[in-house]
């Protein structure tokens, strides 16, 4: 692919890796507060199953081939 798509790609799993870690962190019993209110039992589910939608998205994404 293109450079642009290329760096374009790798910054979107960059700052998902980033946001996710973050929603974790947050989101575990263990870590101490931050900003935010822990999440609730009905927070944490909802999390749950909006990102099981999305996995499941996501399994029937094919990568763009190479041009050659």
């Amino acid at each position: 692919a293109d450079d642009a798509v290329n760096y374009s790609g790798i910054s979107a799993v960059i700052n998902h890796g980033s946001a996710t870690a973050s929603t974790i962190r947050a989101a575990s019993t263990k870590a101490p507060p931050l900003a935010l209110e822990r999440w609730t039992k009905d927070d944490s589910d909802k999390f749950k199953t909006a990102t099981a939608m999305l996995v499941a998205q996501y399994q029937h994404v094919l990568p763009v081939p190479r041009r050659r």
